[in-house]
Parts: structure tokens; C-alpha cells; sequence
């Protein structure tokens, strides 16, 4: 199970409105599709999302999101 970030790198677009496919999703203002595994752009090379290991727990999906970088603590 994977978790991504709902704004698309082109124009922040909510991906949360996109069109999910098999594996992937797209914007729904440009149509750019981002693999879901790995977050990269099929239309755009160097285009990605961040994607983010989740999981479910007791009935709650819970994303594993990195730690801050040690600076900004």
C-alpha cells in the first residue's frame, strides 16, 4: 500500500481529483500520470510525486512519512 502527495508538481493541481488507473493516477487538469509505486511521470521526464509507505493498523490506513531533516528540528 502506497500513499502520495495530492499536488500535482506541474500547476498544484489536487490529485485527490484525478483519474486513477491501473498503478497510477492522473491530474485532472493536464492529465499527467504519476506511477503510483514510485511516483515518477510517464509524460514528463524528471516530473514526480512523493510517494509514502502505508499501511492499516486496527481499521486506520497510517502513512510512514521520513523525518524532518536534522536543521529544521
Amino acid at each position: 500500500m502506497h500513499a502520495f502527495f495530492a499536488l500535482c508538481p506541474h500547476q498544484h493541481y489536487d490529485l485527490s481529483d484525478g483519474i486513477l488507473e491501473r498503478g497510477g493516477i492522473a491530474c485532472p487538469q493536464h492529465l499527467w500520470r504519476f506511477e503510483l509505486d514510485d511516483g515518477r511521470c510517464r509524460m514528463v521526464p524528471g516530473a514526480r510525486i512523493p510517494i509514502y509507505a502505508a499501511h492499516e493498523e486496527d481499521g486506520w490506513v497510517v502513512v510512514e512519512l521520513p523525518a524532518p531533516p536534522e536543521d529544521s528540528r
